[in-house]
């Protein structure tokens, strides 16, 4: 659908912006696939994958057609290129749940047509490598849930001349093609756009061949969790190159996608509208993307049952273990102070402790500052038991010498706490065996009695939740209150 002689010496007339360097061929593939993991055929979309998430990929398009030399009168005069058929290689990368870096190398498998003069260089169509791309994209916007959600984001891919611009598979210089990109999933249906402006570095001064405004509206409809239908357009504007057909490439794109999760298979066709060249009269496209760490449903799902949507879980196949320590991650923490010894058997799970004290810390520390009372430790006890473990001795050394230190605090309340295994009056009654135990070891240490009062409130208060062992183990504790006094 393509390029005449009169269209050449318009390109001429008309030409490319003033002082634009300028090349003697151009690229004439028109179909550049997504690099992105969550990509459609040609359309980017603006989800990225997890972090260190990536996708690899494989598309094989036939074109029939997609540069015809025509006479005035609309006759076929040659085909520059008649039959193309091209392989594009895919691979990316997310990085930090934002940013995705991506990869194109496109390879002409078959290029055949007729050579065709212009500016004294006869380009010939000819099998190779293309130009290669680098496509950076960034998540810029993510929100609403499974059931209605929209993403927008920014491309800015860039190529390279590793083609050969001659043979009608490069663009002989570098292109920048920043894009902007907008997807909303409103159930079954899908819809976004990808719309930019493609900068050339090299223009051919006797091809209607420039830079240009792309626009890729697309949709897509969910025939079942896996399979759905999907249609896009892909056109361009040449700007500064107005030759009536030539300059307005527009293709139209109608497939099906096959979506397991891991694995997503495409085919599809195009028909060409109009006579811009590198469209042909139509195409017909198979693909494959392989990829791992991209979630499913744009991330608004919540694979492991934890609360946390897919799109902002670290672990999206590891539910968090409920414990009050990071819980908004996703990600489970079995040794939150990882020193070795599992939350569950740590008494103290977010100080790193020693093995021979359950965990806990040898060097304790207690201070009283604004009036609080600051304790890193923890009163420990025997299992089942108000008998406080020796290896808290050192502890309620230092507590008894803090309010020795600090006659301004009258009165400090002592509450014994459990977590929620057992039966509710036996739990109230061994954190009020605690707390007693806690005053007769400070009274021992030469503390007031009247400077001490003590509270058991079983498992009425907990700090985490009592899911998981971690969550229990920060809920049997005894805490110290200053309710006198400062």
């Amino acid at each position: 659908m393509g390029v005449t002689r009169r269209l050449a010496i318009s390109g001429l007339v008309c030409g490319v912006a003033a002082g634009s360097a300028t090349a003697e061929g151009l690229d004439a593939e028109r179909f550049v696939p997504a690099v992105s993991a969550e990509g459609g055929f040609a359309q980017e979309h603006p989800m990225v994958p997890h972090h260190l998430g990536w996708g690899l990929g494989l598309f094989l398009n036939f074109a029939d057609d997609p540069v015809v030399e025509k006479t005035a009168g609309g006759d076929d005069l040659s085909k520059v290129v008649d039959t193309a058929v091209s392989a594009d290689l895919l691979a990316s990368i997310g990085l930090w749940r934002r940013v995705e870096l991506g990869l194109h190398i496109p390879v002409h498998l078959y290029y055949d047509g007729d050579p065709y003069a212009t500016g004294g260089t006869t380009l010939e169509a000819g099998a190779g490598l293309g130009d290669l791309r680098f496509v950076p994209k960034v998540q810029i916007l993510s929100t609403g849930d499974l059931a209605k959600h929209f993403l927008l984001g920014f491309a800015l891919p860039i190529s390279f001349p590793t083609g050969n611009e001659e043979e009608f598979r490069g663009s002989g210089g570098v292109t920048v093609h920043p894009r902007l990109l907008f997807a909303a999933h409103l159930g079954k249906l899908g819809l976004g756009f990808d719309v930019g402006y493609k900068w050339r570095s090299q223009h051919p001064q006797t091809l209607p061949w420039a830079n240009e405004i792309t626009l890729g509206p697309w949709l897509s409809f969910g025939v079942t969790d896996t399979l759905a239908i999907r249609a896009e357009l892909l056109a361009a504007k040449h700007v500064g190159s107005d030759v009536d057909g030539a300059d307005f490439p527009m293709e139209v794109l109608g497939g099906i996608e096959y979506d397991t999760g891991e694995l997503a298979l495409y085919g599809g066709a195009t028909l060409g509208l109009t006579d811009g060249i590198g469209d042909p009269d139509f195409r017909i496209i198979f693909g494959v993307r392989y990829r791992k760490g991209v979630p499913q449903d744009q991330g608004y799902r919540d694979t492991d049952g934890d609360g946390v949507l897919d799109k902002d879980d670290l672990a999206p196949t590891e539910p968090e273990d409920k414990d009050g320590f990071k819980d908004e991650d996703g990600e489970p923490e079995p040794d939150n102070d990882h020193d070795g010894i599992m939350d569950g058997d740590d008494e103290c799970p977010e100080l790193a402790g020693e093995a021979d004290r359950r965990g806990c810390p040898k060097r304790t520390f207690v201070k009283i500052e604004d009036g609080k009372l600051l304790v890193i430790g923890k009163v420990q006890f025997r299992t089942g038991s108000d008998e406080i473990d020796s290896n808290s001795e050192q502890l309620l050394d230092q507590i008894a010498q803090a309010l020795e230190g600090n006659s301004s605090v009258k009165k400090l309340r002592i509450e014994g706490h459990t977590d929620n295994v057992g039966d509710d009056g036996t739990n109230m009654k061994l954190s009020e065996g605690r707390a007693k135990a806690v005053r007769a070891a400070l009274q021992k240490r030469g503390v007031d009695e009247d400077r001490l009062e003590t509270a058991g409130l079983g498992e009425t208060r907990p700090i985490a939740p009592n899911d998981t062992p971690g969550g229990r183990q920060k809920n049997r504790r005894v805490e110290f209150i200053i309710v006198g006094g400062n």
